[in-house]
């Protein structure tokens, strides 16, 4: 793997942009890199499938753009709206107008692999750019290499900070409806393997 050689000291981590040592021409592509992904993240299926037109997922993107620097796309898993759509869309939907709590779930686990794979081969196409494209991505708990480094992560995080008193973790555990630090990386950790062909194939 190539080594990210992304500056770590940009503004105010020490310096601003007209003296940061990063080749200009990568800064440059940052703002590309951030529309693609954000594209790529809900583009329509072709139309050869048999979903031609629909969103290739539930994920709803309200912005992308080169924040200070940095990839920075505003986005959300499992969209509430968009999910309704899609269940509306479902042939095999049931009587209620409410999509069920398993329907949603299953919308979130597409979309949390659909993102993860987005970012993660961007990343391979330009490794040098590793920290630049998955810092301030809104689900970086999503992006790490491999569920080992996701769970140091955590670890990380869960250790006391005497100088910051505030629960890094606890608004991640909210995401997930997990009841602890071990449960989260639980939880993380079934959204870093693929889904099943059954999933992909099915109606959400």
């Amino acid at each position: 793997m190539v080594a990210d050689v992304s500056c770590t000291n940009c503004y105010d981590r020490g310096h601003e942009a007209k003296d940061c040592t990063l080749n200009k021409a990568d800064l440059e592509l940052i703002g590309s890199i951030a529309a693609f992904i954000g594209a790529r993240l809900q583009h329509p299926m072709p139309e050869t499938s048999r979903r031609a037109g629909q969103s290739v997922s539930t994920i709803g993107v309200t912005q992308y753009k080169d924040k200070f620097g940095y990839v920075r796309i505003y986005c959300t898993l499992a969209d509430r709206d968009l999910v309704q759509v899609k269940y509306l869309q479902a042939p095999l939907q049931s009587a209620s107008p409410e999509p069920p709590k398993g329907f949603r779930d299953k919308c979130f686990r597409l979309d949390a692999y659909h993102y993860r794979n987005c970012y993660m081969e961007m990343i391979e196409i330009i490794p040098r750019l590793k920290l630049r494209i998955r810092a301030q991505a809104d689900y970086n708990e999503l992006l790490m290499d491999d569920v080992a480094e996701m769970k140091a992560q955590v670890d990380r995080l869960s250790r006391p900070d005497p100088n910051n008193h505030y629960d890094l973790l606890g608004g991640m555990r909210a995401r997930y409806g997990a009841q602890d630090n071990e449960d989260l990386k639980a939880r993380l950790s079934v959204l870093y393997d693929p889904p099943s062909l059954r999933d992909w194939v099915g109606d959400a």
